[in-house]
């Protein structure tokens, strides 16, 4: 009986154990994606809103007059 007591109290603490290391590593993952946009939108740059766009000739002779 005893022995019963003690190996289900030992996969209970292991059930404890693995549910709240999820449950920080899922905190920290959200943490990090949230510190991420914050450091991406306080580094914007020129070259965020840059787009590339074929031109003609006659398009980059009206741009030059």
């Amino acid at each position: 009986m005893k022995a019963q007591n003690t190996g289900l109290w030992s996969i209970l603490m292991g059930l404890l154990i693995t549910l709240t290391l999820t449950t920080a590593l899922k905190y920290l993952n959200k943490v990090n994606e949230i510190e991420y946009k914050q450091w991406d939108i306080s580094t914007c740059t020129p070259a965020d809103y840059t787009i590339k766009m074929k031109i003609s000739e006659a398009m980059y002779k009206t741009y030059k007059d």
